[in-house]
């Protein structure tokens, strides 16, 4: 096996997730000169003992309620894994616009790192709900119960119905364990995809914090220029505005006993626009020295 198999065997790729859970056979049929097999000839063979089939009953009794406890221990841990996925891609839609903001100064080097990374964490944590929700496959899980047509057809003598009911429970204990050892390999896998997840979630969130310690960020002063810089542009349009519509007035005005004012004013606003201008560029050639 390389090293590519064991990582997908590690994640579940060639178990459960590829190969879907099957219910389990109506006959069991156990290798040969197996614990199953031996275990299913004493199954098989039990006959009633004095004062020790009751005993084997209590036992057994206990076996099948752990494996009830295991059971809903099993499914209360996968809900939260559930559950704690949809709480992390929550937080992420709420966080996810900020992200845009922060990369905005890194460099494209480091933005597509942060977008694969991203996209990983996204990935292991719906490939995690993926396998966590296999559980609720009720097809794909029965366990094994004893029906009221077993109890009836035990026998005739309380000796045979309590040889019965052991024999009986030894099946039900059994076939129930598989079932949750199944659901188990689900739940390894579902956490384990989450944990990948909430690891590069957090390499994510590290690797952002390092970058922006070496943006340089803008100064006071260089944001002082930006504004006045801003300020002169607006002033400038203003004036071209202006001047525009002046020129316009004159136009339609040539012969009217207002040019002069016309012109005065058009002069004036021009006057205004060439000192903008070359207070402008004065400006941005301090600037660039």
């Amino acid at each position: 096996m390389n090293k590519l198999e064991k990582v997908a065997n590690f994640y579940g790729f060639y178990g459960i997730f590829i190969k879907q859970t099957s219910p389990a056979p109506p006959s069991f049929q156990p290798l040969p000169g197996s614990r199953e097999s031996d275990l299913e000839d004493l199954r098989l063979q039990y006959i009633y003992q004095k004062d020790i089939s009751e005993q084997h009953l209590i036992t057994i009794k206990e076996l099948v309620s752990d494996e009830e406890t295991r059971h809903s221990s099993i499914e209360t841990k996968i809900g939260n894994v559930i559950t704690q996925a949809g709480l992390v891609f929550s937080i992420t839609a709420v966080i996810a616009p900020f992200f845009n903001d922060t990369l905005n100064s890194q460099s494209l080097g480091i933005k597509i790192i942060v977008l694969i990374i991203f996209v990983l964490a996204f990935s292991a944590y719906v490939a995690s709900i993926l396998f966590a929700t296999q559980i609720f496959g009720i097809n794909k899980f029965r366990y094994k119960k004893t029906s009221v047509a077993s109890v009836i057809d035990s026998g005739v003598t309380s000796e045979d119905i309590l040889a019965k009911r052991v024999k009986d429970l030894i099946y039900q204990h059994r076939e129930n364990q598989k079932v949750n050892n199944k659901k188990a390999d689900i739940l390894i896998y579902a956490n384990r995809w989450f944990v990948s997840g909430f690891m590069l979630s957090g390499l994510l969130t590290g690797l952002i914090t390092v970058s922006l310690m070496f943006v340089e960020k803008p100064d006071e002063k260089e944001k002082e220029y930006d504004r006045f810089i801003n300020s002169l542009n607006i002033r400038l349009l203003n004036a071209e505005s202006r001047l525009t519509q002046q020129q316009s007035i004159i136009f339609i005005h040539n012969d009217s006993l207002n040019d002069q004012r016309i012109r005065e004013t058009f002069e004036q606003n021009k006057d205004e626009f060439d000192s903008i201008r070359f207070e402008l560029k004065s400006f941005k050639a301090l600037l660039h020295k």
